[in-house]
């Protein structure tokens, strides 16, 4: 795959549609969970209201997106090695030598009205390790690049399951190893050992899409079992290394399943997601943006409702991205831009 993992194989797409609605569905999960936070360090939430949401939505969504961009790896890595790694830092590290300082303008700009105000000083601290949200986009280089030693896999297919379950099994012990790095270290190498298992088993995934049952009871039932354990963890903490772990990795997988019965959601939402699925990484590098500004717009002239701040939050911060991405797509300017 030469795309970012953010988004989809062209060939790929075509065949199964529904993985754009899974991508579409991740992100807006990001969106929902990044405006849920914004109003948290607005002082519109109490500990209290705010928690359950925060806690249900990154048990599992970030693991949900490291599954996603492993669907699709095995087939970037016909690429010369040369070419592969061009393609990574131009997809991956690019966007975050760019968004970043642009981050930090923005911040600037706002001056006081950011949540976290930003000053003169941050235009000289490096850009990588990726700083703020820009954090996966690292994980996901160092992953990529590492794993590039899978690449006789292509042609040792009877090997492929053995060593991705080794490799599995030696991720989640290097996941718990995170907790004793060195101070310093955790920006550079954390979160993608942290993240390492869903990769895996998303690349273990990839092999088997065309099996999952687009119809019948499957998704239905992952979508009720969705529902029980996005109550359950609201309610509950998980507690324990690997439990965590299980539980995001179960609710990632349930997500998979619901997502492929797609087809049989309305015609406007099944297209609106798909468009998102496809448009990913403008909407994951540009909805702050949109959604702060929308957020500060609305306490200026006095607005402090909740649900109205969410509802137009997170509208603003999918149909903003959209909008610059179809622009970008119009002129030319998407690889300039990141996308």
């Amino acid at each position: 795959m030469v795309s970012t993992s953010l988004q989809t194989d062209s060939s790929a797409a075509a065949r199964l549609e529904w993985v754009d609605v899974l991508r579409g569905a991740a992100i807006l999960l990001v969106v929902i969970g990044h405006s849920w936070r914004g109003l948290f360090g607005a002082d519109l939430l109490d500990e209290a209201t705010f928690s359950g949401l925060d806690r249900g939505i990154y048990s599992f969504h970030m693991p949900l997106f490291f599954m996603i961009s492993g669907l699709f790896y095995m087939r970037g890595l016909s690429a010369a090695p040369g070419v592969f790694v061009t393609t990574k830092l131009m997809r991956l590290l690019y966007p975050i030598l760019l968004w970043t300082y642009v981050f930090v303008l923005v911040k600037l700009a706002a001056g006081p009205l950011a949540n976290t105000p930003a000053t003169l000083d941050d235009l000289w601290v490096l850009p990588i390790p990726g700083r703020w949200h820009f954090w996966f986009l690292w994980a996901l280089l160092l992953m990529q690049l590492a794993l590039y030693a899978l690449r006789p896999l292509r042609t040792r297919p009877e090997r492929k399951l053995p060593v991705l379950g080794l490799l599995f099994l030696a991720s989640i012990w290097l996941s718990e190893l995170v907790f004793m790095l060195p101070d310093g270290s955790w920006p550079w190498v954390g979160g993608a050992m942290v993240m390492l298992p869903y990769f895996i088993a998303g690349i273990a995934l990839g092999d088997h899409l065309n099996r999952i049952p687009q119809t019948g009871p499957l998704p239905l039932v992952a979508g009720i079992a969705l529902l029980i354990g996005f109550g359950l963890v609201i309610s509950v903490s998980i507690t324990g290394h690997i439990p965590s772990i299980l539980f995001s990795l179960g609710m990632s997988l349930l997500m998979v399943f619901l997502c492929a019965g797609s087809h049989r959601l309305p015609r406007p939402l099944h297209a609106l997601l798909s468009r998102m699925g496809r448009a990913t990484m403008a909407i994951f590098l540009l909805h702050t943006f949109f959604s702060a500004a929308l957020r500060e717009v609305l306490l200026l002239i006095g607005v402090t409702d909740i649900t109205l701040h969410m509802v137009l939050s997170v509208a603003i911060g999918v149909a903003g991205p959209l909008i610059v991405f179809a622009l970008a797509q119009r002129r030319g300017l998407s690889r300039a831009l990141g996308f």
